[in-house]
């Protein structure tokens, strides 16, 4: 049975060697710092310029090229036919150069793939098919109690037994989640999120999309918007959102945001590199979007702001995965990973593969500069 850690909850993150993570030393703030190679080493690490253009590992029906003055940009397969709203922002962080393959600059706007579901044996964090289960099996009274006594919603789809799903024990001037409202009808996590820049790493996204109220209340008030929690790492980026807010510059495809802080509060994570973005570098059978996406969605559920591929040849690729989340998606998709590595009842071929794979955190692109 697939086990469940639902969005937005506080956990333990994945081992420090998890997915070949590289450990250096690192900025203690929640900052726009990489744990990735390329960027420790941009300026003592000479770029290799490939001979040709980029090979389109992924099938012709799944990939879309874009000629650039200088390099052959790779998009994602979803960013095909889908033109960018008014408000949607451009990749705002730079690419620098791999040890082994040239940097491609980012493309001139960000587009939104979609939410990906994991598979009926796969490991589901935003998984809710078991808070129905759990609350028919258990005594009457029960979940009802539970959820007075925690103060969560009935209708939040996670485990409320669960000490880390409910709200942290400090002031809510150090809580770090907040309560968004009037966003749009179909707002996105690559919509919501390209909204907030230069704010500070996110640590959770949950989008709830428009629904009618329940009750005695459910034909005089609908909901026609849609809502959102946000999780930031640290305090700084509630105050820095806030901040923006109040002086009008937040704005999501056209709607002025309502924002309060989230009555479940969230305490600030320690620093380090971890983050929503990850660095993928392997093998291009196995680094591309068709097949990563196919592996991911057997192993968890996860949203996504967008995937760009960075470096491309006919052997190697590196591709930026942008989760909608750290907790559970970014996280899960680094130990579905490294479990993959340590597995030994593959082909002799696959296990090569596999053990050529790397992964590394990037920068969130929300994060502060």
């Amino acid at each position: 049975m697939p086990s469940v850690c639902p969005v937005g909850a506080r956990g333990r993150s994945p081992p420090d060697g998890a997915a070949s993570q590289n450990s250096h030393a690192l900025d203690r703030s929640h900052t726009g710092v990489s744990s990735s190679p390329w960027f420790q080493s941009v300026w003592n690490t000479p770029a290799r310029l490939l001979g040709r253009q980029t090979d389109n590992v992924n099938s012709p029906a799944s990939n879309h090229s874009v000629n650039g003055s200088n390099h052959l940009i790779s998009l994602s397969p979803w960013l095909q036919n889908r033109p960018a709203g008014p408000s949607q922002s451009p990749y705002f962080n730079p690419i620098f150069p791999s040890p082994s393959i040239r940097a491609i600059p980012a493309p001139p706007q960000t587009l939104t793939p979609p939410s990906s579901s994991g598979g009926d044996q796969g490991y589901i964090p935003m998984g809710r098919w078991s808070t129905w289960r759990a609350r028919n099996s258990l005594p009457p009274g029960v979940w009802d109690y539970q959820l007075a006594a925690t103060g969560i919603s009935q209708n939040y789809g996670g485990n409320i037994f669960l000490s880390s799903n409910q709200s942290a024990d400090i002031p809510e001037e150090e809580s770090t989640s907040i309560w968004m409202t009037n966003l749009p009808p179909n707002c996105t996590h690559q919509m919501l999120l390209s909204s907030i820049r230069n704010c500070g790493k996110v640590f959770a996204t949950v989008i709830n999309p428009p629904d009618e109220s329940t009750g005695r209340y459910r034909q005089r008030n609908p909901h026609t918007t849609s809502a959102s929690k946000l999780v930031f790492f640290d305090r700084s980026g509630v105050d820095n959102l806030l901040a923006k807010s109040q002086a009008g510059m937040f704005s999501v495809d056209g709607y002025v945001p309502r924002i309060r802080m989230n009555r479940i509060r969230s305490a600030a994570r320690e620093p380090g590199p971890h983050c929503r973005v990850l660095h993928i570098e392997g093998p291009s059978r196995i680094v591309n979007e068709r097949f990563l996406h196919a592996f991911f969605q057997s192993k968890f559920n996860y949203e996504l702001e967008a995937v760009l591929t960075l470096s491309s040849n006919t052997w190697y690729t590196r591709q930026e995965w942008r989760f909608g989340s750290f907790r559970c998606q970014a996280e899960s998709a680094r130990q579905s990973i490294a479990r993959e590595k340590s597995r030994t009842n593959l082909p002799e071929a696959e296990m090569r593969d596999w053990k050529e794979v790397q992964v590394y955190f990037g920068v969130d692109p929300c994060a502060r500069p």
